[in-house]
C-alpha cells in the first residue's frame, strides 16, 4: 500500500480489477473459456472483497500505526507521548550583561547591533551576580536570514541604570525552519517504537522538545577521566540554541546520574561552557554542557570550462550555485567537515540540473576563509573541524572562466 499525506492510499477499484483479471488469465486454467457473465461476476465480487479488506487495513493503520498514520493522527499520537510539532523558531542567543551586582535585568529588554539591523529581546528577568555579570537567553525580534556573529549585540535600546555593557559571547543560532510533518513523524517513531528511558536517545528526544534547539547543532562525546586513580566514564553534551536552564533541565530529566557530564570546549574556549543548577526536592544538581562554535565559511570557486559550451556570466552562475552550497553547509551536522569532494558534487549536480555536460569542466579550485581567516583543505580534502564546531555559509563567489557572455 502507498502512504500519502492522508495516510494509507487504497488501490483504485479499476486497478484491482485489472490485476485480478491478469492473475486469473495467468494462473486459473480455463478461466477465459467461461461465459463472460460468469467472468465479470467473479471479478466484480473479488474487487468488492479486496476493497473491503483494504478499507479495514487502512482504517487500522491510519488510526494507530506510527508508520502509517495520516498527518492528523500522527500529530494526535505525538501529543499522547508529550511531543509537539516544532514551529519556525526565532534566532536566539545568550547575552551577557555587566554592571553593579544586584541590578535586575528585566524581561523584554531590547538589545541590537551597531546598525540596528538585528534586535534581540530578553525572555526573562535576572539579577547581576556578585561577579558583576549575568547571562540571559534572548530571542530575535524577527526571523533574520543572515548570521549574527559573536560580540555584535552590544547596544541596549532600553537603558538600565548601573549596567555598563552587554554582548553575545557566541554566534547567535540562526532562524530555524518549522518542523515538517515528515520530520515529526520520524521523531515520533523514534520515541514511540522503543523503550529508551535513561539513554542518550532519551536525552536526544528531551533536547528536541526544548524550544529553539537546533538538531544539527546537538551532539555527544563519550570519554574517560581519571579521578583519584579511578577511571570514570563521562559524557560531553553540545547543544545549539534553547534557554540555558531549559536545556539543563532536559539533560537532568534524561539521566540517572547527572554528575557524569563534563564540558571541554575545543581551543579552551571556556566561554562556551554552561554551568546551571537544577533544583529537585530542594536539592541543587549542577549540570554542565557546551555550546557549539559556529564558523562562518566563505568559499571562492575558480571554475574553468571549455569555451563555447556555456553562455552565462560568473555572477549568474554564482546565484545558481549558492542554493546548493547553502543547503549543504547550513545543514551539515556539527562535528562534520565540509569536503572538497562534496563541493565538486554540488557543482556537478548544478550542471546536470541546468542541462550542462560536466565533461566540459577542465578545472576547479577552492579558496576558503573561516571567520575571515584563510583556511585550506587537508590531504583528505577536508576542513579541519572539531567535534563541537559547525558551519554556516557566509559568502560564495564563483569565477567562471571559458564561458561566453
Amino acid at each position: 500500500m502507498i502512504i500519502g499525506n492522508t495516510g494509507v492510499i487504497k488501490d483504485n477499484p479499476t486497478d484491482i480489477r485489472d490485476d485480478i483479471l491478469n492473475q486469473a488469465i495467468d494462473n486459473v486454467e480455463g478461466f477465459t473459456n467461461l461465459p463472460s457473465g460468469i467472468q465479470n461476476n467473479l471479478l466484480d465480487e473479488s474487487v468488492i472483497v479486496i476493497s473491503e479488506i483494504q478499507d479495514m487495513l487502512s482504517n487500522v493503520m491510519n488510526s494507530v500505526s506510527p508508520l502509517y498514520a495520516n498527518d492528523f493522527m500522527i500529530l494526535e499520537l505525538g501529543e499522547a507521548f508529550g511531543l509537539k510539532i516544532k514551529d519556525k523558531a526565532l534566532p536566539n542567543t545568550t547575552i551577557t550583561f555587566y554592571g553593579l551586582a544586584g541590578v535586575v535585568i528585566p524581561e523584554g529588554l531590547e538589545i541590537s547591533n551597531e546598525d540596528s539591523s538585528k534586535k534581540f529581546i530578553t525572555t526573562k528577568s535576572d539579577i547581576i551576580n556578585a561577579s558583576g555579570q549575568v547571562s540571559i537567553y534572548c530571542e530575535g525580534a524577527d526571523y533574520y536570514d543572515t548570521p549574527t556573529p559573536a560580540n555584535t549585540l552590544t547596544v541596549m535600546l532600553n537603558q538600565v541604570l548601573n549596567v555598563t555593557s552587554c554582548t553575545n559571547l557566541n554566534d547567535a543560532v540562526e532562524t530555524t525552519p518549522a518542523e515538517t510533518i515528515s520530520e515529526f513523524r520520524i521523531r515520533f517513531q523514534n520515541r514511540a517504537l522503543a523503550n529508551r528511558s535513561g539513554t542518550v536517545a532519551t536525552l536526544n528526544d528531551e533536547l528536541k522538545k526544548v524550544e529553539g534547539t537546533v538538531d544539527r547543532l546537538c551532539t555527544y562525546q563519550a570519554s574517560q577521566i581519571v579521578e583519584e586513580g579511578v577511571s570514570k566514564a563521562v559524557l560531553e553534551v553540545i547543544v545549539g540554541g534553547g534557554d540555558d536552564y531549559q536545556v539543563a533541565l532536559a539533560i537532568f530529566n534524561s539521566v540517572l546520574y547527572p554528575d557524569i557530564f563534563v564540558s571541554n570546549p575545543s581551543n579552551d574556549e571556556t566561554n562556551r561552557t554552561v554551568n546551571i543548577n537544577v533544583t529537585f526536592n530542594e536539592v541543587d544538581f549542577p549540570i554542565t554542557y557546551t555550546r557549539p562554535k559556529i564558523n562562518q565559511l566563505s568559499i571562492n570557486i575558480s571554475l574553468t570550462v571549455q569555451s563555447g559550451f556555456i553562455n552565462i556570466p560568473s555572477e549568474a552562475f554564482t546565484l545558481l550555485l549558492r542554493t546548493y552550497f547553502l543547503n549543504y553547509i547550513n545543514n551539515l551536522k556539527i562535528g562534520y567537515s565540509p569536503t572538497g569532494y562534496a563541493f565538486d558534487d554540488l557543482i556537478y549536480q548544478c550542471f546536470k540540473d541546468n542541462f550542462y555536460n560536466i565533461s566540459i569542466i577542465t578545472g576547479i579550485n577552492y579558496t576558503l576563509t573561516v571567520n575571515d581567516e584563510p583556511a585550506s583543505l587537508n590531504a583528505q580534502r577536508q576542513l579541519q573541524t572539531e567535534f563541537d564546531e559547525a558551519y554556516t555559509l557566509l559568502n560564495l563567489q564563483c569565477n567562471l572562466t571559458g564561458a561566453s557572455v
